[in-house]
């Protein structure tokens, strides 16, 4: 497998550059990740909804992918806070864990890069991504 790499998440969302992991939810709602800018009082929250249930997900604390490299591909624009990731070690550990039941090119890795956690989302449809009142 080559480098991961992070590439431009397609959305006509204008995402801050930095975010703060608020928390996560899967209810009724959807499987979703709520955010808010980096450091600011009194922002908004902003919601990555992934409607449909994932097929997988993890998240770790950012400071604890000591190991873990990438190459930004910013040929169509700055990557940001939420990207799409290729070459996934973790698209590969779901396909052997899952016997290949999904076709590969179907899956995708979405990566919601946080200042103080990493939220990795493999699901078969992106999700939407929408600033929030409530909860």
């Amino acid at each position: 497998m080559g480098t991961r790499i992070h590439r431009r998440f397609p959305t006509e969302f204008v995402l801050p550059e930095r975010l703060d992991f608020v928390g996560l939810y899967y209810d009724q709602k959807g499987y979703r990740v709520l955010v808010t800018e980096f450091a600011q009082e009194e922002a908004q929250k902003i919601e990555i909804n992934f409607e449909d249930a994932p097929l997988a997900q993890r998240s770790m604390d950012e400071g604890s992918y000591l190991c873990t490299t990438w190459t930004a591909d910013e040929v169509d624009g700055p990557v940001g806070p939420v990207v799409l990731v290729e070459n996934s070690e973790f698209l590969d550990w779901f396909n052997g864990q899952s016997c290949g039941i999904y076709p590969r090119d179907q899956i995708k890795h979405v990566a919601i890069l946080t200042q103080n956690e990493w939220v990795e989302v493999l699901c078969l449809k992106l999700p939407s991504i929408f600033r929030i009142v409530s909860i």
